[in-house]
């Protein structure tokens, strides 16, 4: 009621368009506020990528070294190829390892070890692999680029 009053005295009527939010600073600030959660992960998406490449070569490296045999654990690498096993951007844990299935993997972006599964996070909307998953051989490699392909066909419309 007061401020009714006041507006009707004051500024010719307008007094409610100086207490309301400022639309153009609203929709200015909407447009150039960073995304820091997508930002984060996109970091951590990346970094992964260039701790796998350096895992992927040092492995390599010591199955040329050892007649084709792959080590038993990434820890074999340190500190002939590796001078350290690099830690997971996701969870700041090292880096996992299956010499059974030729990979190494992160736990991506649901933190959870899914024991380098491929499969989507989300039934439907974009995809995003349960673990970021590096193949150490071709024949991994097409498997795995198959399986990432099938359960993207198989997201919802």
């Amino acid at each position: 009621m007061i401020l009714d009053d006041l507006e009707a005295k004051t500024f010719g009527g307008k007094w409610s368009l100086i207490l309301r939010g400022n639309i153009v600073g609203k929709i200015l600030l909407a447009t150039i506020t960073i995304d820091y959660k997508r930002l984060c992960l996109e970091k951590c998406t990346v970094e992964s990528h260039l701790a796998a490449a350096r895992l992927v070569v040092a492995i390599r490296r010591y199955e040329l070294a050892h007649d084709g045999k792959m080590p038993e654990n990434l820890q074999a690498l340190v500190p002939a190829y590796l001078a350290a096993v690099p830690d997971d951007p996701f969870d700041g844990k090292p880096f996992r390892y299956s010499p059974e299935k030729k990979i190494v993997y992160s736990v991506g972006k649901n933190l959870i070890d899914d024991g380098g599964s491929v499969e989507r996070v989300k039934p439907s909307g974009h995809y995003d692999p349960k673990d970021l998953v590096y193949a150490l051989d071709k024949e991994t490699d097409v498997k795995v680029q198959a399986a990432t392909t099938a359960a993207y066909e198989k997201r919802s419309p």
